[in-house]
């Protein structure tokens, strides 16, 4: 078994890897812990701080134990994608978890979801930090994903991930509309 590649840990893209997969799960840890969140967008910011921190692991797993020289794709492609992707999943959770569990009176158990959307904040920092020290620089070869054009599909893959969240509670049964328009999106986003 190969050495490890603890470089990867010790650079500021690294360190930002790090930090970001950390309050990815420490926004997910208590939240999950506080029991304040159901329906479709406690799901949605669940699912949003465990894609992040999972997907930041792996990379993270992937560099240290050097398997970026097997990935099946691209190298250049991944962690480009994963970041900015990642970045706007703990943002949007950072704004819709306060927008539908912490309003109302308090009633003294507010403390860890608060805390959680601290960390989903900062974590959402951390993503943008390492979204900007991967960005492709003039001269430079990197992957399309590190590019303008890149990040704007991952902004596409996004926006389309929140329209499908938004649909998620519609009874398409009485639309027929809907489910042509849905299917046709769908398949858009596929390609």
């Amino acid at each position: 078994m190969p050495a490890p590649h603890w470089q990867a840990l010790t650079g500021p893209l690294g360190l930002s890897r790090l930090l970001g997969a950390g309050l990815a799960c420490a926004a997910l840890s208590l939240v999950a812990h506080s029991g304040r969140w159901w329906g479709a967008a406690g799901s949605w910011c669940l699912f949003a701080w465990a894609f992040a921190f999972a997907g930041t692991a792996l990379v993270l797993l992937a560099e240290l134990a050097g398997g970026q020289a097997r990935s099946p794709v691209p190298w250049s492609e991944g962690p480009p994608a994963l970041a900015p992707l990642a970045g706007l999943l703990c943002l949007s959770a950072t704004v819709v978890y306060p927008l539908w569990f912490l309003r109302g009176p308090d009633d003294g158990g507010r403390g860890l979801p608060v805390a959680g959307c601290v960390c989903s904040g900062l974590a959402a920092a951390a993503y943008a930090a390492e979204t900007w020290l991967s960005r492709a620089r003039p001269g430079e070869t990197a992957g399309y994903l590190a590019t303008a054009p890149g990040r704007l599909k991952v902004l596409e893959c996004f926006a389309a991930c929140v329209v499908f969240v938004l649909v998620s509670d519609v009874d398409y049964g009485r639309h027929p509309g809907l489910q042509w328009c849905l299917a046709v999106f769908g398949l858009a986003f596929v390609l």
